[in-house]
Order: C-alpha cells, then sequence, then structure tokens
C-alpha cells in the first residue's frame, strides 16, 4: 500500500495512479482508504482537482520513500550475497582500464564462474565516477586523476601501480628518423586518444588544446584526435601520421604485426588505475572476485611494464 500511495501522490490522480500501477481505480481508492484508516490520518484530500496530501500525507511521502529506497537496497545485498555463482555485476570503467586490464580480469572471473551475468559499461571517466556514485553500477575502473575521485569520502578506492605508456606510430613515420626525440617534438604530431582529464592531461600539456572545466581545478584538456575507442585510435595512427599513446601489452599485437613501431622516447607518461564502489553499498561475492581477477592483471602488467624494451625506429 505504500507503495501505491507514492504512486498516487506523484500523480495526483485516481484514474492516472491506478493506470500506471496496472490496477482497477476502485481497488486503488480502497487501498488508499484502508492505507489512512490503518495509520489513523488523512493522506490526501480528494477535489475536482484530484488527490492533493495533507500534511500528515507530505510527511507520509517523504519517510516510505526512504523506507522503500532501503527495502530495495536491503533486497539487492541479500539477493547478491546468495547469488555469486548466478548473480549480476555491472562494472563501468574507461577506455584504458577497459582495454588493458578489465576485459582480462572479467573472462578469468567468467572461466571460474560461467553462470554469472556481467554487464560493463566503457565511459569517460568523469561518466565512469558517476555511473557508480549514482548506484547504476557496482564498480568502477579507470584513471584516478578524475578531480571528483579526490574529495569523495562515500567511495571505497583502490588505487592500483602506475603502468608506463608509449607512444607508437605507424612505420615509416617521419619521426623515426629524427635523434634526440623529445615530447614537446612528438607532440608537434597529432595525438589521437580520449579525452584526458588532471594529471593524465598535464603529461601532455603542449599538444593538447585548452577545454573549459565545468567541475574542479584541474585542466579538462581534448586531443586534437578524439575517440572512445581505442583499437579505431590505434587503427588511425597505424594510416596516418597521428601518435597513438598505449602501455606495452595493449599494443603488442599491433607491434608484432608491423602495424605500429614505438618511438625511441622516455616520454614519461604512465597512468594510474582505480578500482572503485560506494561506501555503502558493500561488494557482493560477486564483486569481490571481479577486483581479486583484477589485481592478477595488473599486477601481470606491471611485470610486463619492467620487462626491458628496445624500440623499433627506421633509420
Amino acid at each position: 500500500m505504500y507503495r501505491q500511495a507514492l504512486v498516487l501522490a506523484r500523480h495526483g490522480n485516481y484514474a492516472r495512479a491506478a493506470e500506471a500501477i496496472g490496477i482497477a481505480q476502485p481497488n486503488l481508492t480502497r487501498a488508499i482508504a484502508a492505507l489512512e484508516r490503518s495509520l489513523g490520518v488523512r493522506l490526501f484530500d480528494r477535489g475536482r482537482s484530484g488527490a492533493v496530501l495533507t500534511a500528515f500525507g507530505r510527511v507520509f511521502v517523504e519517510r516510505a520513500s526512504g523506507l522503500l529506497h532501503g527495502d530495495a537496497e536491503l533486497r539487492r545485498e541479500l539477493q547478491l550475497l546468495a547469488a555469486l555463482a548466478t548473480g549480476t555485476l555491472t562494472i563501468a570503467c574507461g577506455p584504458y582500464a577497459a582495454e588493458a586490464a578489465v576485459g582480462d580480469a572479467i573472462a578469468r572471473l567468467l572461466a571460474a564462474h560461467p553462470k554469472l551475468r556481467v554487464e560493463c559499461r566503457v565511459l569517460a571517466p568523469e561518466l565512469t565516477l558517476a555511473e557508480v556514485l549514482a548506484g547504476h553500477a557496482d564498480i568502477g575502473v579507470g584513471t584516478d586523476a578524475v578531480p571528483e575521485m579526490e574529495n569523495a569520502t562515500e567511495l571505497v578506492v583502490e588505487r592500483f601501480a602506475p603502468l608506463q605508456a608509449q607512444l607508437a606510430c605507424r612505420p615509416g613515420h617521419p619521426l623515426l628518423r629524427e635523434r634526440g626525440l623529445t615530447l614537446e617534438r612528438a607532440l608537434q604530431y597529432p595525438l589521437v586518444t580520449t579525452r584526458l582529464s588532471g594529471a593524465d592531461a598535464l603529461q601532455v600539456m603542449p599538444g593538447f588544446v585548452p577545454e573549459a572545466a565545468s567541475r574542479g581545478s584541474l585542466p579538462q584538456l581534448v586531443p586534437p584526435i578524439i575517440v572512445n575507442s581505442l583499437a579505431m585510435g590505434r587503427q588511425i595512427a597505424a594510416g596516418s601520421d597521428a601518435l597513438f599513446p598505449g602501455f606495452v601489452a595493449q599494443l603488442a599485437d599491433d607491434l608484432r604485426a608491423g602495424r605500429l613501431v614505438l618511438l625511441d622516447l622516455d616520454a614519461g607518461l604512465h597512468n594510474t588505475h582505480a578500482a572503485y564502489h560506494r561506501r555503502d553499498r558493500p561488494l557482493a561475492p560477486a564483486g569481490q572476485a571481479f577486483l581479486a581477477k583484477l589485481r592478477e592483471v595488473e599486477q601481470e602488467l606491471q611485470q610486463a611494464d619492467a620487462v626491458p624494451r628496445k624500440p623499433r625506429r627506421r633509420a
């Protein structure tokens, strides 16, 4: 009956509320009357304009909404706790985290728990954070350079060790003939990547055009060539003079196939992934199992980063 009263308060009309709930109007009228009798107060005044909340009704709506929200959260937690084998996990992640670590972690999770249902949304870093804060995703994974994350006390954040990024280009790129290459010189060629924020953007500021930041004090910078698909970014770099920044493991297939080569440049670029979830929504076993797999993958990426690499160059 609480839910029916909330629907009536939202619509302010018995006919429309009954239609929204999917019951006959007389049934809704009787249900509201029974609720008012049980509470001993009148929640709605009936008039030509419809159903109008009384002072008691306004208090009821405020408290009942909170109770129903809490009930939904409780049901969610209990269902997830009881269903590691067949539960549902929703992950929001940034493009680099998705390609470098999250996809592999999900594959390992599903290999161990094949009946799990997983939804992974690849979004811009600030949108990833918003999905988690709004409760639309159980876990977020992405760069830790989002300004809003610094003061988000409502989050539990786990940061991984920084990963080194390299600049890749097509074979035969003019920069491969240059010695003593600097980052400033390299960034005279267009960079193809996603939008970068905060510390990530500051690393390559000479090659970017400032974009007004609507939130926080750290810069929001936009590259000359913006993509949300990193596979597309590598494809563009392989067929043009654009440069693509990526992790060694992420570039491995293109390097082996000769579609891309690494610039002979210690650019000093890095990216730090973080995994986070809401503090008031403890992770269910499926989420905990995913984080365990993600830690494995991040550790392997660190080991790959530590292997000495000699970039290919053309004379």
